[in-house]
């Protein structure tokens, strides 16, 4: 059963949304409905990269408004089940992340299965997330302190990305927050009830199957992470995912999985809590705990793996 303060006119409506192609062209529209003004303690430029296919991947940065040097870098993405989305709608997530603890946020407009099937988007994540590692000090970060972070198709995406890099050793990433994350091609059917769902298993696997195609068959990990059978050696995990979401089965899973493998893990299961709860429904219990937990867990991984660079040199120095 959903938290009865989330049960509000937006989830609602996004329930009413069809499981058509029609219907997630209509969700991508939402995303762009996010015309605001820009938070006042943030600043936000617009760039792009040449990926290494040759085509131009558009970039959001954002960055606190009073500059500041050797900043975390955290590479975020956005979600829409891999098919919908665009970094514009996490402005308002970038500020509250940024004002938990102070880092640069560089959010990729990867290309969605709309316009090209997986490997597009993961290779054009993954082409960012080199060019910040080769471009830290320019941007004024630190390239020994990269974070990953998405929610839904983003979290597979920073779950994907982390793998790889792994697999790669081209970069190391530094922690990792995959958010009620979209890991698993099989989830088409739930126990839970329909009525409580605000991304169905119609939805889902309309979304995977424009990702990665209708086949059932085996699929790498850096496409769908949770048939990987080797989680061993990857960042430090941080996430959550409510009681009444889609994903839950599979984000236990994963979690668990990855604890069995060795990764430190931090993961909260939010009673009544669904899919997208702190976007839809922000001011709900379900919804203030999702982004508490978060914005607590930032602000910790922050100041637990990112000390300054003098801090830190101080205290190898005391060590030895």
């Amino acid at each position: 059963m959903i938290d009865p303060t989330a049960d509000n006119a937006a989830f609602r409506f996004v329930q009413r949304i069809p499981d058509t192609q029609l219907g997630l062209r209509l969700m991508h529209c939402l995303a762009y409905a996010n015309l605001g003004r820009t938070p006042s303690n943030i600043t936000i430029e617009r760039a792009a990269i040449h990926g290494k296919t040759g085509h131009s991947i558009p970039i959001t940065i954002a960055r606190p408004k009073a500059e500041r040097d050797g900043l975390p870098i955290l590479l975020h993405f956005h979600g829409g089940g891999y098919a919908i989305g665009a970094p514009r709608q996490d402005i308002g997530l970038f500020s509250r992340l940024i004002d938990a603890a102070p880092c640069i946020i560089i959010a990729p407009h990867y290309r969605r299965s709309f316009q090209a099937r997986y490997p597009a988007a993961l290779e054009d994540c993954y082409d960012v997330l080199c060019w910040v590692r080769d471009n830290a000090v320019q941007l004024g970060g630190r390239a020994d302190q990269i974070m990953v972070m998405g929610e839904s198709a983003g979290g597979g995406l920073a779950a994907a990305i982390c793998i790889a890099a792994r697999d790669r050793g081209d970069v190391n990433i530094a922690a990792q927050f995959p958010l009620y994350a979209m890991l698993d091609n099989r989830t088409t059917s739930t126990n839970l009830a329909l009525n409580d769902l605000s991304w169905t298993p119609g939805k889902n696997k309309l979304a995977w199957d424009l990702y990665v195609g209708p086949e059932d068959k085996d699929m790498p990990a850096t496409a769908v992470p949770a048939r990987t059978d080797n989680l061993a050696k990857l960042p430090p995990a941080i996430g959550f995912v409510g009681s009444c979401d889609l994903f839950m089965q599979e984000n236990i899973a994963y979690f668990t999985a990855l604890e069995t493998a060795g990764v430190q893990t931090n993961f909260k299961l939010i009673d009544g809590a669904y899919h997208g709860v702190e976007v839809f429904a922000p001011d709900s219990n379900s919804g203030r705990i999702a982004m508490d937990y978060l914005l607590t867990m930032f602000e910790k991984s922050v100041k637990s793996h990112f000390a300054p660079q003098k801090e830190k040199q101080m205290t190898q120095k005391a060590r030895s």
